[in-house]
């Protein structure tokens, strides 16, 4: 059986805890200390699932196993470590008491199936599974639904669905059956994505050339928020910064991973500027994880930048929705998410 590889791309050893994706009204799992929520996306569920192993990080580290081993020859491309994201930026005492890890990983080739005719749904690949405790239990979560991989014009649920298959089987090699998956409650698909933004192409200027400037602009604004000198480029971490909990945690090119995957005719099918940048600040999203643990699937925050008809786009995680996503819409939550979100409003969209 052939192994996949590991790879960390861009800047990081791990990623520091941000904020995560999309609102609803759920039903509700409760155990015996917090609420954990069941979810549908486009009438399929979303669960958080009891772990087998209740030792978190022996779940962990077998989902990483299984991952590295699995035939489909699955990529490794960051794995996220909040808790230890939040003692590095040096919060105090115990700022995230409890394991939660999230794995992100899949197949540069076979992933670019979803967004050839979709680059917008970028913005959501890699797939992602976490692991985390709550309530005296480990639990086991993941962003690989339908309605996930529906969105953003991806509107083909046979393929949506044979990637969530590969996903649950993997999933159900550590974690119980659902008790009760009956009881989720479905929820409007339209609250799950922003409208990306387009970015004006200037006269005698290429739509690649724009996506490419649009996104070094990006990088260096986060760098100078996070008080790095691009000089340091080269030295290891390059683009965290440990003491502040804030950075650059990862660089997603999708469509180079495209060509690693060895995917057929990516120079005809999908040859155009897509890359994500996940960044984020461990002091603001720590206090969102400690409100919703399992919120942690969703974080650091993500912007895209794209070009799909000749036109640019932005677009980015950090809305409402997204960042208030799991449990009850508390106004404490909303007004966590909504700092962030008028900062990054301030410090990208703003100037595009």
């Amino acid at each position: 059986m052939k192994k996949s590889k590991i790879r960390l791309i861009s800047i990081l050893g791990g990623i520091i805890p941000v904020v995560g994706l999309i609102t609803t009204s759920c039903a509700q799992i409760k155990d015996n200390k917090r609420v954990l929520n069941q979810q549908q996306f486009n009438n399929y569920n979303y669960h958080a699932r009891e772990a087998i192993d209740q030792n978190a990080n022996n779940t962990y580290l077998k989902l990483k196993d299984i991952i590295q081993k699995h035939p489909g020859s699955l990529t490794i491309f960051s794995e996220i470590d909040h808790r230890q994201n939040a003692i590095q930026a040096g919060l105090e005492g115990n700022a995230i008491p409890k394991f939660n890890k999230v794995i992100i990983f899949g197949n540069g080739g076979t992933g670019t199936n979803l967004m050839v005719k979709s680059p917008g749904l970028g913005l959501e690949l890699p797939l992602r599974i976490q692991v985390f405790e709550d309530g005296g239990k480990t639990w086991v979560s993941t962003n690989a639904t339908v309605g996930t991989l529906t969105n953003h014009g991806q509107n083909d649920e046979a393929l949506a669905n044979r990637f969530v298959d590969v996903v649950q089987k993997i999933i159900d090699q550590i974690a119980k059956p659902l008790n009760n998956p009956e009881n989720s409650t479905p929820v409007a698909n339209d609250k799950y994505e922003r409208k990306p933004a387009e970015v004006t192409i200037q006269e005698n200027g290429t739509a690649e050339n724009t996506a490419s400037q649009t996104f070094e602009k990006f990088k260096k604004q986060i760098l100078a928020n996070a008080k790095i000198e691009p000089k340091d480029e080269k030295t290891p971490n390059f683009g965290r910064n440990l003491k502040e909990g804030a950075g650059i945690f990862a660089v997603i090119d999708h469509r180079q991973n495209a060509i690693d995957g060895k995917f057929k005719d990516q120079s005809t099918k999908f040859n155009n500027f897509n890359k994500v940048l996940i960044f984020g600040n461990a002091k603001v999203g720590t206090n969102l994880i400690n409100a919703q643990p399992n919120i942690g699937l969703e974080l650091p925050l993500r912007l895209h930048v794209y070009v799909q008809n000749n036109k640019v786009f932005v677009n980015t995680n950090a809305i409402e929705s997204v960042l208030t996503k799991y449990g009850p819409q508390t106004e404490q939550r909303k007004s966590l998410a909504n700092t962030l979100i008028n900062a990054v409003k301030k410090n990208f969209f703003d100037k595009i």
